[in-house]
Parts: C-alpha cells; sequence; structure tokens
C-alpha cells in the first residue's frame, strides 16, 4: 500500500518539479540558487539517505517511514506542527545518526510533495544558520552555521529537505554526497 502511495506521489512531484514556481523571498544566510529544472527520480528517504559506508562511522540508531501525523506529535506546540507540516506537504521522513570515536552525525531527509512546500520546510530548517554554503556542493539551497565543534548544515534539491548535524567530520562533503544521490 505505501509503495503505491509513493508511485502515485512520485508523479505529482515530478510534475510539481518541472512546472513554474513563485520563489519566496529567501531568509539572511539561507544561500538560495537558481538553477534550472532538474528531473529526479523520486524515492521514499529511506532509500537516498545516506548510508553508514558513505558517512564513514558506525550507526548509532535511526527511523524511517517518519509521517506527518507521527512528527507533529513530537513538537510542543503539536497543531501549529501539523498545520505548517501540511503546508510544506509533507510525505515521508527517515533520520539517523552515526558515532565513532570523538565524531558523530545525525541527518535527517524529508520528501515533500512540491518544490515550494520543500522551499518553505528548507527555510525552517535553516531558520537558525546563517552562512551560505559553498557552490560546489550542488544544492538547489543551502546554508550551514558552527556552534562549537557542532557544524550544522540544511539543504533542498528539487522536492528533498536534509539537515546535517556533525562534529569531527566533514559536514560539507557528505552534504555533497546526499545532493548527489537525490540526484541519481
Amino acid at each position: 500500500m505505501r509503495r503505491a502511495f509513493l508511485a502515485l506521489l512520485a508523479g505529482a512531484v515530478l510534475a510539481g518539479c518541472t512546472g513554474p514556481a513563485a520563489t519566496p523571498s529567501p531568509s539572511p544566510g539561507a544561500g538560495t540558487r537558481s538553477s534550472p529544472p532538474v528531473q529526479l527520480t523520486v524515492r521514499a528517504p529511506v532509500d537516498d539517505i545516506l548510508s553508514d559506508g558513505e558517512v564513514g562511522l558506525a550507526r548509532g540508531g535511526g527511523r524511517d517511514h517518519l509521517g506527518l501525523t507521527q512528527a507533529a506529535e513530537e513538537q510542543q506546540n503539536q497543531p501549529l506542527a501539523l498545520v505548517r507540516y501540511r503546508a510544506w506537504g509533507w510525505v515521508d521522513e527517515a533520520g539517523r545518526s552515526w558515532v565513532g570515536g570523538p565524531a558523530q552525525v545525525t541527518e535527517s531527509l524529508l520528501l515533500l510533495t512540491k518544490v515550494d512546500g520543500a522551499r518553505l520546510a528548507f527555510f525552517d530548517q535553516a531558520a537558525d544558520l546563517h552562512s551560505d554554503c559553498p557552490p560546489h556542493l550542488g544544492l538547489d539551497d543551502c546554508a550551514e552555521g558552527r556552534s562549537g565543534s557542532t557544524t550544522a548544515l540544511a539543504g533542498r534539491v528539487g522536492p528533498y529537505v536534509f539537515r546535517l548535524d556533525g562534529s569531527g567530520v566533514d559536514v560539507e562533503a557528505l552534504a555533497a554526497k546526499q545532493g548527489a544521490k537525490i540526484r541519481v
């Protein structure tokens, strides 16, 4: 049933990725770039999230197929989160954490139904990040920030939004891998 739903959703997302869309005003440090439309094969986030081998650390945890209502239930203001996630067009999210000695990484990868919704989700994910990412990462939108030894990076590729938080690792290199993996 879930595969049939994702297949139907994939067609809707692809149609949304190629049509014209209004661009919201970027927030400071959001790193918005103008990119030509790219055809993506839409897959569930569990199929596109970074693998243990790509991160190079042992998996510490994770979860797959986090739905809209479950994600909203985990927020302090559940009704507001539900409204916000519906506006984004939330479909599915996967999350992972990895650890190895002093190094650690967490990632969430979210699939949305439309690019405009993904832009809104990206701006929410990047609200606490104030630096643009280098253009060579190949992401549609990207922002990053540092706090002590931790680097956080939010990125968007088409209808996907991801967030990486890590210390003792090259978060930009992981973001480039994630962007390339989504575009395959």
